[in-house]
């Protein structure tokens, strides 16, 4: 089998939308080309409105395509066969408040034909897997919304899928519950599960996401290995006790600088100017504090993306 999960082609979804007797078209998605292989934890990302939730339908097989193609696991993703291979968590999942999760997950367990030895050892899989075995006999309106985000991610988990794509697996949640979700997630996939996240936490993303993608205005505009795409914007950071001279001396550079208490944060993308700085600080006397290598975080990426007109990837 190919290690490629999820492939589109100039993938695009063109909504016609009724409105006072007329009928708009709006372009939700342009032409996406993208490949997930297996093992990845795929970033996907976007503002409101960019397509994330259009793409993860498309792949679903939950609409059609306006043209372009999209196989997931190397079939149409409608093929039946191959929605039994995916498991999907929502934004939001809503389960009914008056029952336990061993009966909710009994229920999806019929939904796929298990045989009930099969569908009871699943069961105590994945509630172990997402630290539910000692809650099975509560009423979900007991549950908090860490748990009840749990119950997603364990019925998402319960037909055992090679692709699991989550929406948001983390919204909501405080900051001990993220952090338990987010360790779930990346013991999944070292066991081998092949993951598409769409998620609006960039830090989230950046701790546990191996790939990315960026989409803007519907097309993605920027993806590729996570370490790939931060290596891009790298630059130096100098501290120094700067003296009247220094900061003369260094007008008319291609430099930033910052004053933070009498200590001066001079930052540049150039090594030769990296260079320039630290001889022109000798020159003049200025002390020099520290010189950090540094690079942009994706949250810092993400805004330079959606302020400007970039338009240029990675692979």
């Amino acid at each position: 089998m190919s290690d490629i999960i999820i492939k589109a082609i100039d993938l695009t979804k063109i909504y016609k939308i009724h409105r006072f007797l007329k009928t708009e078209k709006v372009l939700a998605l342009d032409r996406l080309n993208l490949e997930v292989k297996k093992g990845n934890i795929y970033g996907f990302l976007g503002p409101n409105g960019a397509g994330k939730t259009t793409t993860i339908k498309l792949i679903l097989g939950l609409t059609p395509q306006t043209a372009g193609e999209v196989f997931v696991l190397g079939k149409d993703p409608r093929d039946v066969a191959t929605k039994g291979k995916i498991g999907y968590l929502p934004e939001i999942a809503y389960y009914e408040k008056y029952l336990r999760i061993d009966e909710i997950l009994s229920y999806y367990a019929g939904l796929y034909k298990m045989d009930s030895k099969f569908a009871k050892e699943r069961i105590d899989y994945v509630l172990e897997t997402v630290g539910l075995s000692l809650f099975r006999k509560r009423f979900l309106h007991e549950y908090s919304k860490g748990m009840l985000q749990r119950v997603g991610l364990a019925q998402a988990l319960l037909n055992d899928p090679d692709l699991l794509i989550l929406d948001e697996p983390t919204s909501g949640l405080d900051p001990i519950a993220q952090i338990e979700i987010r360790d779930i997630i990346k013991d999944l996939a070292e066991e081998g599960k092949t993951i598409f996240l769409s998620s609006h936490f960039l830090s989230e993303v950046e701790l546990i996401c191996t790939h990315v993608g960026i989409l803007k205005n519907a097309k993605l505009i920027k993806w590729g290995p996570m370490g790939d795409l931060l290596k891009i914007n790298k630059f130096f950071e100098i501290h120094i006790e700067a003296n009247k001279e220094f900061e003369n001396e260094i007008t008319g550079y291609d430099v930033s600088k910052i004053r933070v208490e009498d200590k001066l944060i001079v930052s540049t993308e150039q090594a030769e100017f990296k260079d320039k700085v630290l001889s022109i600080a000798i020159k003049t006397k200025a002390r020099i504090l520290a010189v950090y290598p540094r690079q942009d975080s994706l949250e810092t990426l993400f805004k330079k993306l959606m302020k400007g007109n970039e338009d240029v990837h990675t692979n």
